[in-house]
């Protein structure tokens, strides 16, 4: 439920250590009945193998997790879902949305330009309601949100462009 890398860890090495120990009972018992030592060894490899293709996966689950990669079908999800709570009327786009995923938690920071026309409580309101939008979209996961409001006619701000 919480998608804690620790806890996702020890149920793979348990995992692993059932699996290797089937293999060497599996092995044991094919010896015994068979009488071929050799089979001792193939059980033995294929326990090398599994114990390998743990510690592989085990490592690039905690590599994913220090260089703050998020799965590709979730930030499809969460783009879908800024799409989706983004109003047209004061919320003109969302530009420079970074999102980290830390266990079952999404750290989003993005900007949000609005007419630059209207009150900044008007603005604050309409961008806190996109947040909490966002959020129900997004049930499931822990949102934490950190929305920067600018006026949409800010190019000025931006000379070399914005970064997508």
């Amino acid at each position: 439920r919480s998608h804690s890398i620790i806890l996702v860890a020890n149920g793979k090495h348990v995992l692993t250590d059932v699996y290797t120990t089937a293999a060497a009972i599996i092995g044991l018992v094919l010896v015994l009945l068979t009488g071929k030592q050799i089979l001792d060894a193939l059980a033995a490899i294929v326990i090398g193998f599994l114990i390998m293709a743990g510690g592989i996966s085990l490592l690039r689950s905690a590599v994913a997790g220090l260089v703050d990669r998020m799965p590709v079908d979730l930030r499809r999800q969460l783009d879908a879902a800024v799409e989706q709570c983004q109003p047209g009327s004061i919320i003109k786009d969302i530009h420079e949305m970074r999102a980290r995923l830390i266990n079952d938690e999404i750290w989003l920071e993005l900007h949000v330009l609005v007419d630059g026309s209207i009150p900044v409580t008007e603005a604050h309101d309409a961008v806190t309601e996109f947040e909490q939008a966002l959020d129900r979209t997004m049930s499931g996961h822990h949102l934490h949100i950190s929305s920067h409001i600018e006026p949409a006619e800010h190019n000025h701000a931006h000379p070399e462009g914005h970064q997508a």
